[in-house]
């Protein structure tokens, strides 16, 4: 809606009082109450409108917000029950659904590794999600028509997946032999058709490449 949405851990924005999270079109305003117990770490605009995901338990107006919440404009309203447990690194929109990665195991009531969707109404599992020791999902982008997922995982669906891994909608697949480390930043570069991957590793496949790779 021709604004600039920011989260974290601030109670007031050029004087305006703004509790961990403020909208910006050319003045900062708050947005209600904001979000309380907490803060955002992720947006996303998904069925017009935009999407809160992070380490809250509470957004004004809606105390049922757990980790996930949604903006209509005026208010704050929940999405379903959200999760319970773990925390919610990213979203992403794609095929019509909103995607969050983090390092939950459940999302509104639904089992689900560290990846879960939602269709406006339930939230569902992405498969058997991702797995490993020190599971989680970090960062997603979509590009050629997949959602590529990354965090701290080396298993997707039953398969090797160092990192980094895609999702096409109805099973999951490896990014060649991925990333040696850990995947923290995806960025789909849609004018010249790339995908660029963040980190903590020093390899991509079989290339060198310290902390960022295409």
């Amino acid at each position: 809606n021709g604004k600039l949405f920011a989260g974290g851990l601030f109670t007031q924005l050029n004087g305006i009082p703004a509790m961990h999270v403020a909208q910006y079109n050319g003045t900062w305003q708050a947005m209600n109450g904001g979000i309380g117990w907490g803060f955002p770490v992720s947006f996303v605009e998904y069925n017009g409108e935009l999407y809160a995901g992070g380490y809250f338990y509470q957004v004004s107006g809606a105390p049922t917000a757990y980790l996930v919440a949604r903006w209509n404009g005026t208010q704050w309203q929940s999405a379903g029950n959200s999760v319970l447990d773990g925390n919610v690194y990213a979203l992403c929109s794609y095929n019509g659904e909103l995607y969050a990665g983090g390092n939950f195991t459940q999302m509104g009531g639904v089992p689900c590794n560290r990846i879960a969707k939602w269709n406006g109404t339930n939230w569902s599992a992405v498969g058997s999600g991702v797995t490993g020791s020190v599971t989680s999902v970090q960062a997603m982008s979509v590009y050629n028509g997949k959602l590529y997922v990354g965090g701290v995982f080396n298993w997707g669906c039953g398969n090797p997946a160092w990192y980094i891994a895609t999702w096409n909608g109805t099973q999951w697949d490896s990014v060649g032999n991925g990333m040696n480390g850990p995947v923290l930043a995806l960025a789909t570069d849609t004018v010249n058709n790339k995908l660029y991957v963040g980190g903590n590793f020093s390899t991509a496949g079989s290339s060198v490449s310290i902390g960022v790779a295409q």
